[in-house]
């Protein structure tokens, strides 16, 4: 009984920590930034806004394309600066390094999707 109760916990555990990357529209950009600064564009879409149209595929190159321009170097996520129960602008410092490094402040704009936070443009 005892096993069974460790690995219920376990259980629960995972699925928890496997959504809370986008629970809040600071922690959904947090996991999107994160996954372009390491060059993982296939997880960044994972947290974008997809149409019907869209290919996630074809929008990871493009966030690749996009990142060759403006490699991020480093990211720091300052908070929502606006939030309604279905829509936020979270604030980013960024610095992105084009031949010499340049930083700047991008607001994000995040939406929630099937009660998920997801970047809707930035």
């Amino acid at each position: 009984m005892k096993k069974l109760s460790l690995l219920m916990v376990a259980v629960l555990a995972l699925l928890l920590v496997g959504c809370s990357s986008q629970r809040s529209p600071e922690s959904a950009t947090k996991a999107f930034f994160k996954a372009v600064s390491q060059s993982a564009y296939g997880d960044a879409v994972k947290y974008v806004k997809m149409d019907e149209n869209d290919k996630p595929d074809e929008l990871a190159k493009a966030l690749e394309l996009d990142d060759k321009d403006n490699k991020i170097v480093s990211y720091n996520v300052l908070g929502a600066a606006y939030r309604t129960k279905d829509n936020a602008k979270v604030a980013v410092a960024v610095e992105y390094e084009k031949g010499e490094p340049k930083k700047d402040i991008t607001i994000v704009n995040v939406v929630k999707v099937d009660g998920k936070w997801v970047i809707d443009e930035f």
